[in-house]
C-alpha cells in the first residue's frame, strides 16, 4: 500500500465507551478510501481501550493502526502518534469528537484552496449530552472547545490558531519545529505549536466546512468543572509565556493586586449596583488566580525550555 494522503491521529485514555463512535465518524468519511489511515495512540488506559481498537483493527487491518504510549500526557501521546504516521499531512481529533461525513474530503478542499499553508484547521460544534445549564453563557463554550473564527475559508492571523481537536499539519513541518511541546495544558500546546509555525513564517488555513462535533458529558457542564479547567488555564498561560518570552512574565505583586481589584469589582456590582451574576466572571478570576499560581511555580519550570522561542531551532 503507498503512503496515506493523511494520517488521522487520535489520542485516548479510558475511554473505551466513547471511542467507537468517533472510529465510525472516521471509517464512514466521504473519502477515498486508500488516502488515509487512523492512528489510535493509547495513552496508558486501564480499560478495554485496546480490546476495542482491536476489534475495528480485524475488520479493517489496513486502515486502523493501534500503538501504547506508557507516558501519561496529550503533548508525548501526540508526537507519538506524528513519529509512527505515514501520511503527508497529520489530522488531530479527540476522541470523544464526531467528524463530519466530509471532514477529509473537506481538508483536501481547504489545501487546494490555499496551496502554500502547511497546516489548518475548522468549526467545532458542541454536542452536549445534557440540558446546557442557564449560567453557561456563550463566551464559555470556548472552553468546552467550541470554535468558530470564520464563516468562509481564510487564512489565520496567530494569536488565531485552531484548536486541538480539529487540525492538521503537514508532517515534514510538524518535526521540523519540533512538534509539541510536553507539560503544557488546556490548550497552550496547541497555541504554542503555533507559534512556532507562526515564527517560521508558515501559514496556516481555516474552513468552516472542516467540521467535527465535541460531545459535552453532563461532568463538564459543573461549575466545578470551568473552576478547575480556569486555574489551569492560567498556570498553562505563564509556562507558555516562561517557554517563549519569559521577560514578560508578570511581577507577584501586580498580579495579586489587579486579581483583589478584580474580585472586589465584581462583589461591588453584585451588592451595590445589583447587576446580574455573571459565572463568566469567576471562570476569568480563576484563570487570573492560576496566573498568580503559575508566577510562584515558575522557577520550577525547565530552563532549556527556552530554546523553542529560536525560529527553526528544532530543524
Amino acid at each position: 500500500m503507498d503512503s496515506p494522503k493523511y494520517s488521522v491521529i487520535i489520542i485516548t485514555r479510558n475511554r473505551a465507551n466513547i471511542l467507537p463512535k468517533v472510529l465510525e465518524s472516521l471509517l464512514k468519511q466521504n473519502y477515498e478510501n486508500e488516502k488515509y489511515e487512523i492512528i489510535v495512540v493509547d495513552n496508558n488506559s486501564d480499560d478495554d481501550t485496546n480490546l476495542i481498537v482491536e476489534r475495528f483493527k480485524r475488520e479493517y487491518p489496513n486502515k486502523m493502526h493501534y500503538v501504547f504510549e506508557p507516558e501519561i500526557g496529550m503533548s508525548k501521546a501526540r508526537n507519538m502518534g506524528a513519529a509512527v504516521a505515514r501520511g503527508e499531512i497529520l489530522v488531530f481529533i479527540d476522541d470523544d469528537a464526531i467528524a463530519s461525513p466530509n471532514w477529509l474530503d473537506d481538508y483536501s478542499l481547504l489545501y487546494e484552496m490555499f496551496p502554500d499553508i502547511v497546516a489548518g484547521g475548522g468549526k467545532i460544534k458542541l454536542a452536549f449530552q445534557s440540558c446546557r445549564p442557564k449560567w453557561l453563557s456563550d463566551e464559555l463554550l470556548v472552553a468546552l472547545g467550541y470554535l468558530n473564527i470564520s464563516d468562509k475559508e481564510t487564512i489565520l492571523s496567530f494569536p488565531e490558531h485552531p484548536f486541538g481537536g480539529n487540525f492538521s499539519v503537514k508532517r515534514e513541518k510538524f518535526m521540523k519545529v519540533g512538534g509539541f511541546i510536553k507539560d503544557l495544558r488546556n490548550s497552550n500546546e496547541e497555541k504554542a505549536l503555533f507559534y512556532k509555525l507562526h515564527v517560521n513564517k508558515y501559514k496556516v488555513g481555516y474552513s468552516p466546512k472542516v467540521l467535527v462535533y465535541h460531545q459535552i458529558p453532563t461532568s463538564k457542564l459543573r461549575k466545578l468543572f470551568f473552576i478547575k479547567r480556569g486555574v489551569k488555564q492560567g498556570i498553562g498561560n505563564i509556562k507558555y509565556i516562561l517557554i517563549f518570552n519569559p521577560t514578560e512574565i508578570p511581577r507577584f505583586k501586580d498580579e495579586l493586586n489587579q486579581l483583589l481589584f478584580d474580585g472586589l469589582i465584581i462583589i461591588r456590582n453584585i451588592l451595590f449596583c445589583r447587576e446580574k451574576y455573571s459565572f463568566a466572571q469567576i471562570y476569568y478570576l480563576c484563570i487570573r488566580f492560576g496566573e498568580l499560581l503559575g508566577i510562584m511555580m515558575r522557577r520550577l519550570a525547565k530552563n532549556e525550555y527556552r530554546s523553542y522561542s529560536h525560529t527553526d531551532e528544532a530543524s
